[in-house]
């Protein structure tokens, strides 16, 4: 639970720092933040998944049924990334017509646009991260996500 609410809390400090630099950029980021937010909560979502089936494949102490789930929730999360971040990328086009000033949607834009790149490797961390945590392995995780 800690790990997730540091993905966000990472947005938020984002955010703290752009602040500094002036109030059209604040709301740049914070704008770009807020929507990439629930693109990054659905694709919580959709590893979150795994936990439960890796944790009781690990139960039975069927390692080789474990890997196998690794590797399909693997596939279809890369799949579901793609589709998400395309779709992700193409709200990009419509932040004009969400009623921000034009100098602060052209600013979330590239500044979101930058965020949905990060969505693929967001994706694969949570990937392996949920894995670990259906092992009962959430130490790691959590401190990579507080470093980060």
């Amino acid at each position: 639970m800690l790990s997730q609410a540091g993905q966000v809390l990472v947005q938020q400090v984002d955010n703290m720092m752009v602040g500094s630099i002036g109030t059209t950029e604040l709301a740049a980021a914070a704008f770009a933040n807020s929507i990439f937010v629930l693109g990054l909560v659905f694709g919580m979502g959709v590893t979150f998944g795994l936990t439960p089936l890796v944790g009781h494949a690990f139960a039975q102490n069927n390692k080789k049924e474990a890997g196998e789930l690794l590797h399909n929730s693997f596939n279809v999360n890369v799949l579901s990334t793609v589709v998400l971040a395309a779709v992700m990328w193409l709200a990009s086009f419509f932040f004009h017509e969400m009623g921000q000033p034009t100098e602060v949607a052209q600013m979330a834009i590239s500044y979101y646009r930058i965020l949905v790149f990060s969505f693929f490797p967001f994706m694969l961390f949570f990937t392996f991260k949920q894995f670990a945590e259906g092992m009962a392995e959430t130490k790691h995780a959590m401190i990579i996500t507080l470093i980060s």
